[in-house]
């Protein structure tokens, strides 16, 4: 009996279950396939150690397997307990002609639209389609993106049929009538432009001499090609970018604009930035930048694989929730871990022993977080006669909050009794489950993702904590130097524990430790480090 398993990686489960099923059938040969030589090899030694109650199976073999080579009689005339059989489609028909049982892993897969066009998996032999596509759309009255449910156009779903038959025949089943989707489908999708957010491609439009974005053709014009929801857009977007100060009266960029247009970031995070070297973080501004372009920071900071045993993910989850120990909001979290990561250039081992012991990951952070945090600043530095980059000040964390709240104004959430409306109107916010601020009540919020949902509440994510009384302080600070004033007053009580303490206790202090301690005198208020 020859196994054949075509996975992308070595998969030790996969070749523990088969070789199970080997020892009942009482056969003690096998192939195990896959992509490239290092997982062949990978899995070849998983087998061997998984079959290590019996010095027989020990030894593995690699025979390569192409259209010309009699493999089943090499595999007849090996001594080998294991082999290891690089395979192609068409050499299966070998097996099927010398009349070898073939036992072959069937790989479902559940994809996104992705794999319409962006990815090709080789080997799909069946499609199945429903029909319908998950859609992000721009509500540009509720200033937020939502993702609809809706039925696909007719190109698409044929290029979902496609995804069969690349290298094989095979087949595409519809979840839907040949009526339905002749009646209901529409020819083709609408472009991405047609539901997004134009407030950069306007931008874009004035700096390069437009005038009249509306008239000019640069996609189908809502004036030759009536399209309510486009001309609303551009309107919209127009007027966003004059109250952004990016545009004068007139609808010509400023210098602001050119400023913010040439910071290569979106236009809401070039704003934040530009706001924070205003006013004296931009260091942890730049540091932060990099998290906010995740939708799911915590995910994208964290390792995490559903495959660990129940021990492992309890084990995992539990040195994680260390890290989120202490952190008041996602602001935090994400600023703290850059911190940790800088000092763990001097632990043992390194960085690479830091990260395995809180499972950080170790790549997103450095090849993202650090390089593009890095990008900003140099870019901020480049009029600056500073040569020499400061570190983290994290006394300065409530000066960059009230930045940020200045910043996104309109994505302010207040807490009324079970709810967060929105402080400037429109739909109330529900806290994500990855948000750290989720179950903890606080009184007032920026929500810097937000996603309208199908019951038109708004889903938020990567959360920063404001005090309710900072929002009245906030509506009076309308000009640059009320505000510096106003950053004055709040951020320049100092706090009574060191924040920095607060939020590196358990990098100073490993997971496990227990205390013995004695109140001496309590005089409040008291802030516990350690429970």
């Amino acid at each position: 009996i020859i196994i054949l398993t075509k996975t992308d990686t070595a998969d030790e489960k996969t070749v523990k279950d088969k070789i199970k099923e080997f020892k009942k059938l009482g056969k003690p040969v096998f192939a195990v396939s896959l992509y490239d030589d290092k997982s062949v090899k990978a899995a070849a030694e998983s087998g061997a150690k998984l079959c290590g109650d019996n010095p027989t199976w020990k030894a593995y073999e690699i025979i390569p397997l192409t259209k010309s080579d009699p493999f089943p009689q090499r595999v007849a005339e090996s001594t080998s307990r294991i082999i290891v059989a690089p395979y192609e489609s068409e050499c299966l028909v070998q097996f099927q002609q010398e009349g070898v049982h073939l036992i072959i892993d069937r790989r479902i897969i559940v994809a996104t639209t992705v794999a319409e066009t962006s990815l090709t998996v080789e080997g799909i032999v069946y499609v199945v389609d429903t029909g319908a596509i998950l859609e992000e759309q721009w509500n540009g009255s509720a200033g937020v993106k939502s993702m609809d449910c809706k039925l696909h156009s007719r190109a698409g779903c044929r290029q979902r049929w496609g995804r069969a038959g690349r290298i094989r025949s095979g087949q595409a089943y519809c979840l839907y009538t040949e009526q339905d989707f002749l009646t209901y489908f529409e020819p083709f999708s609408i472009p991405q432009v047609k539901r997004s957010c134009l407030d950069d491609v306007v931008l874009s439009a004035k700096m390069a001499g437009v005038a009249d974005v509306a008239r000019f053709d640069w996609l189908e014009s809502p004036l030759t090609n009536p399209d309510a929801a486009v001309a609303e857009e551009l309107k919209r977007a127009e007027k966003s970018l004059k109250d952004r100060g990016a545009l004068d009266n007139e609808g010509d960029p400023t210098s602001y604009g050119t400023e913010l247009r040439s910071s290569g970031q979106s236009l809401q995070l070039g704003d934040l930035i530009i706001l924070a070297d205003r006013f004296g973080c931009a260091v942890e501004m730049c540091t932060l930048a990099p998290a906010l372009n995740c939708t799911n920071v915590a995910k994208s900071l964290l390792r995490w694989d559903d495959r660990w045993d129940v021990e492992t993910r309890l084990a995992v989850q539990r040195v994680q929730e260390s890290l989120r120990t202490g952190c008041a909001d996602d602001l935090e979290f994400c600023l703290k871990l850059y911190q940790a990561w800088e000092d763990a250039g001097t632990w043992e081992g390194g960085r690479e022993a830091w990260a395995d012991t809180f499972k950080v990951n170790l790549a997103f952070i450095e090849e993202t977080v650090h390089r593009d945090r890095e990008t900003l600043l140099d870019s901020l530095s480049v009029h600056k006669k500073e040569s020499e980059r400061r570190p983290l000040d994290f006394s300065l964390l409530d000066r960059l909050r009230l930045v940020l709240a200045r910043g996104l104004g309109h994505q302010i959430y207040v807490r009324k009794a079970n709810a967060y409306p929105c402080r400037s109107g429109g739909p109330a916010a529900v806290i994500k489950t990855e948000s750290l601020l989720h179950g903890k009540n606080p009184g007032a919020f920026v929500a810097y993702h937000r996603h309208l949902k199908r019951d038109k509440s708004i889903s938020a994510s990567m959360l920063i904590r404001l005090e309710p009384d900072w929002l009245p302080k906030l509506d009076q600070a309308n000009s640059d130097l009320k505000f510096a004033k106003l950053l004055d007053s709040i951020t320049n009580s100092p706090a009574p524990v060191s924040v920095r303490s607060r939020l590196l206790v358990e990098q100073r202090f490993p997971l496990g430790w227990r205390f013995q301690a004695t109140v001496r005198s309590i005089t409040p208020p008291v802030e516990f480090l350690l429970d």
